[in-house]
């Protein structure tokens, strides 16, 4: 599977030169001149994502390396970026309805005795299918089926969900930007049709920024779990622990809020949402073999990943890259 994840991490070169560029910026934050300041801002907003393997460790915002006003300015930067990821997540999800023109699909059947006259003696097959055109990580989509309604071209006729007082749960498939349900339309009746707007009214959770991000390990003698922060969520991470070719990485995962993607049934990312990279001239890339999960929380849970290297690979100083959202949103949309 090929997958973002897979890019080769930063070298220590372009890291230490990133580094530089940063508190660079951050230093300009405190510069004496409010217009500095000003663009010196604009650019960290700017490039804030490309920044992130450097402010992701927080120790700079408390370690007395930055004035007051610089760190006042990564907040906002941090926090217009969170805003605008949030508004890009909402604006990337469409939804129609595809009917299925076939014989099969489109027959005439008799109103149950005692329905009132929004049901008439025809229905059509259809698939409700919503979309996103930015990478989520969708837990779960669900049309309220009550509030969906489509228009016919050429007639106008308004068409409503035959089962609408339901809200499926739809789960899409790892890593997708699509999921469908097929659904029963029926006619509207005339004094409906002509009153009512068509739209298609959808509850979705998704997790947003599911990009990669590569982490430090701790070293055995710092005796704690290093931990790194990026927007609302943290990763806590032990030491690597490592037994030859076989390696172990232990991390808590922890959101500062994520609705119920952390109820017991949820499975909204997998392996391939993770690679060790060993240090060296040429990183290779391994994906863990498998996964163990413990300890879950409404917000989060610790991961145990269990990784074979090849022979001869030194993993002393490997990174973990990870490809986790970086927030969770709960919102009700209308396409």
């Amino acid at each position: 599977m090929t997958r973002e994840i897979f890019w080769t991490p930063l070298s220590a070169a372009t890291r230490a030169t990133l580094e530089e560029e940063f508190f660079d910026i951050l230093w300009r934050c405190d510069s004496p001149s409010l217009a500095r300041r000003d663009a010196a801002t604009l650019e960290l907003t700017r490039r804030f994502w490309e920044f992130e393997p450097i402010w992701s460790d927080r120790a700079f915002l408390t370690d007395g390396e930055i004035g007051f006003d610089a760190r006042l300015r990564f907040e906002r930067a941090e926090e217009e970026t969170r805003f605008a990821s949030l508004n890009a997540a909402k604006n990337a999800f469409a939804a129609r309805v595809e009917f299925a023109e076939t014989r099969e699909t489109r027959e005439s059947f008799e109103a149950p005795a005692g329905e009132n006259d929004e049901v008439v003696a025809e229905r059509r097959l259809g698939t409700l299918a919503f979309s996103w055109d930015v990478p989520l990580r969708v837990v779960w989509l669900a049309p309220v089926l009550s509030e969906c309604a489509t228009r016919e071209s050429g007639t106008n006729a308004l068409w409503i969900p035959s089962s609408r007082f339901s809200s499926p749960e739809l789960q899409p498939e790892f890593n997708a930007q699509r999921v469908d349900y097929e659904e029963y339309f029926v006619r509207a009746a005339e004094s409906e049709s002509g009153e009512r707007e068509a739209g298609l009214l959808f509850d979705v959770v998704a997790g947003v920024e599911p990009r990669p991000w590569t982490l430090a390990f701790p070293a055995e003698s710092e005796g704690k779990e290093r931990v790194y922060r990026s927007l609302g969520l943290t990763v806590a991470l032990s030491p690597l622990k490592i037994d030859g070719r076989e390696c172990v990485a232990t991390f808590a995962v922890n959101y500062d809020g994520a609705y119920d993607a952390f109820d017991s049934h949820r499975v909204w990312y997998d392996l391939y949402d993770f690679a060790l990279a060993p240090d060296g001239e040429e990183p290779r890339l391994f994906v863990p073999d498998a996964a163990t999960r413990s300890g879950r929380t409404a917000t989060g849970e610790r991961v145990e990943l269990r990784f074979t290297l090849e022979e001869g690979v030194d993993a002393s100083r490997a990174r973990l890259i990870c490809a986790l959202p970086r927030f969770f949103v709960g919102t009700r949309l209308l396409r």
